[in-house]
């Protein structure tokens, strides 16, 4: 997922680290990949992720309307659900570290609950 910042810059949620985490510009006080993987996703808008917990794959649009149905025909309507629980347990690991830091137990409870209900077993 991507947005656009203020400053007009992009900032995108990402499975693992990404060519700017590898640079020392993007980060000159150094750290690990992940670290400055952490620091640039915090930038990503908090009420678009918040919608994103909610993905609903049953009920999105697609450029064409014969499109969709070719979608979820070669995902399944089956593993819909699972898709919608992978999603947003991508979106909210984006906001751990810096909720572990910072939140409150009720916001991390919030995005450790995507996690709980998903089959994702490693992040990235």
């Amino acid at each position: 997922a991507y947005a656009l910042l203020p400053d007009d810059k992009a900032v995108g949620l990402c499975d693992g680290v990404v060519h700017i985490d590898t640079t020392l510009t993007h980060a000159p006080e150094g750290g690990t990949l992940v670290s400055r993987k952490a620091k640039r996703e915090a930038a990503f808008p908090g009420a678009l992720l918040n919608a994103a917990l909610g993905v609903n794959a049953a009920n999105a649009h697609a450029s064409k309307k014969k499109d969709r149905g070719r979608i979820v025909k070669y995902i399944g309507k089956a593993n819909l659900k699972v898709l919608d629980a992978t999603l947003a347990a991508s979106f909210s690991s984006s906001r751990l570290a810096e909720l572990m830091r910072t939140g409150t137990l009720d916001e991390l409870q919030r995005f450790l609950e995507p996690l709980r209900a998903s089959r994702l077993r490693k992040l990235n």
